[in-house]
């Protein structure tokens, strides 16, 4: 196994660094929606009820809208602390999932995405659909990591959808069964096609030569 050299490994570290960035993000802003929604309306109910003053409510109405006002936002918290947090939890892994692959690449494999990570949108820039490593591909979804090796693939269906938005729809035919998964990034796609006829010239493919899909 060839070692990785110093360009390599400042390429390896600053694409984790980046991906475990975008990690943060998105957890912060699921914790943002949990403050910011309960803030927002308490708010606006002590406004309210300052609004009407103390004087037209009577001071035993002001007190309980005011004690109110603390306990639907605590409440609403709560809520939205339960419903978000299992989703949260799903990120959380689904980026762990990552860092196990990136761990395990060897030279060749931090070429073949470095080369990629040049190809495609933004939206795939630090956290890729699917990453090649020797002659395999790991596909990442929320759910799990699905590692597939080429010499298992006897053919790649690629179909392109316009439903909300141009996305491009992979349907992979292994010995054990059809896969199928939905890339919304065309150079993502292509690449697919590439690594994977590249390592197993077997596979047949509707777009190889002509990319019309």
């Amino acid at each position: 196994m060839k070692q990785m050299n110093t360009e390599q490994l400042a390429f390896l570290a600053h694409f984790m660094r980046k991906n475990q960035f975008v990690k943060k993000l998105i957890l912060s802003c699921c914790l943002a929606i949990c403050i910011i929604i309960p803030l927002v309306f308490f708010i606006y109910s002590v406004n309210e009820t300052n609004g009407f003053g103390k004087d037209l409510l009577g001071a035993e109405r002001y007190n309980d809208r005011m004690k109110d006002s603390y306990l639907y936002a605590a409440v609403m918290f709560i809520a939205l602390l339960v419903v978000i947090f299992p989703f949260a939890l799903l990120l959380h892994q689904f980026f762990n999932r990552y860092h196990i692959i990136l761990n395990s690449l060897e030279a060749k494999d931090v070429d073949r995405l470095k080369a990629l990570t040049a190809k495609v949108g933004m939206m795939e820039k630090y956290n890729p659909s699917c990453i090649f490593k020797k002659n395999t591909v790991t596909f990442f979804t929320l759910f799990k990591a699905h590692t597939v090796s080429f010499f298992d693939i006897n053919r790649i269906n690629i179909t392109r959808a316009s439903y909300k938005g141009i996305s491009y729809v992979i349907a992979i035919e292994t010995v054990s069964g059809t896969l199928n998964y939905r890339f919304g990034d065309l150079m993502l796609t292509r690449s697919l096609i590439d690594e994977a006829c590249l390592a197993n010239p077997r596979i047949a493919t509707n777009s190889y030569n002509s990319w019309n899909f």
